[in-house]
C-alpha cells in the first residue's frame, strides 16, 4: 500500500479528532496513522511545531483514552486490572449482607457485553448441606450494573450462623453458573 501526504492528513484527522468516543476506548495506533507520522517525518514538509503538536494531540487521545477506560473499570470494581470477558456472561460479587438466619443479600455485577437473568440459586455451608431454590424470579442485571439479590433459604436444612462459610452458586438463563463464597 502506497501512502500519499494528502492521504496522511485525512487518515488522521478521521484517526484522532473525528472518531467517536468508543474509538478512544481501543486506545491503539493502527499502522497507518504510524506509517503517515513517519512519512512526514521524513519528507520534511511539515514544520517542527505542527509535527509536535500532532504528536501531542496522540499522546493527549491516549491519556484520555485510558483515564476513561480506567474509570470504567474501577466504576464496575476492576481496579487497575481489565476484567471484561469474551463470555456473553461475566457476574461478580461487590458486597454481601447476612440479612437474618435465613436470608443473606447479595449486590452481584455484570462485566459481561449483554444483560443477563437470574434463573436459580443453591446455597451450600461448609458441611455441605445445600439448599436449593424453587419458583425463584431473579433479575435481570443489564452490562456495567449491579443489582441487589435476595436469596432466602427456608431454614430447615441449615441457617446462616456466625462464623460460617457459605458457597452460593446462581445460575442465568443461557445455563451459565456463577459461584460466591461469604461468611456470616
Amino acid at each position: 500500500m502506497i501512502l500519499r501526504r494528502s492521504d496522511c492528513f485525512s487518515t488522521l484527522c478521521s484517526r484522532l479528532v473525528c472518531s467517536p468516543v468508543t474509538e478512544v476506548h481501543r486506545i491503539r495506533l493502527d499502522s497507518a496513522i504510524i506509517l503517515c507520522v513517519l512519512l512526514i517525518i521524513r519528507a520534511n514538509t511539515v514544520k517542527r511545531s505542527v509535527l509536535s503538536m500532532l504528536l501531542a494531540v496522540i499522546v493527549a487521545g491516549t491519556i484520555l483514552g485510558a483515564i476513561i477506560l480506567l474509570n470504567e473499570q474501577q466504576a464496575l470494581g476492576c481496579g487497575l486490572l481489565p476484567c471484561f470477558s469474551t463470555n456473553p456472561e461475566s457476574l461478580w460479587l461487590k458486597s454481601y449482607q447476612i440479612s437474618s438466619p435465613t436470608n443473606a443479600t447479595l449486590r452481584i455485577g455484570n462485566n459481561g457485553p449483554q444483560q443477563t437473568t437470574l434463573l436459580s440459586y443453591n446455597v451450600r455451608d461448609s458441611y455441605g448441606d445445600q439448599y436449593n431454590s424453587t419458583n425463584w424470579s431473579g433479575p435481570t442485571i443489564t452490562p456495567g450494573t449491579i443489582a441487589v439479590v435476595n436469596m432466602p433459604i427456608d431454614g430447615r436444612t441449615f441457617t446462616f450462623q456466625a462464623g460460617q462459610y457459605f458457597t452460593i452458586t446462581v445460575e442465568t438463563i443461557r445455563n451459565y453458573h456463577f459461584a460466591f463464597s461469604i461468611s456470616s
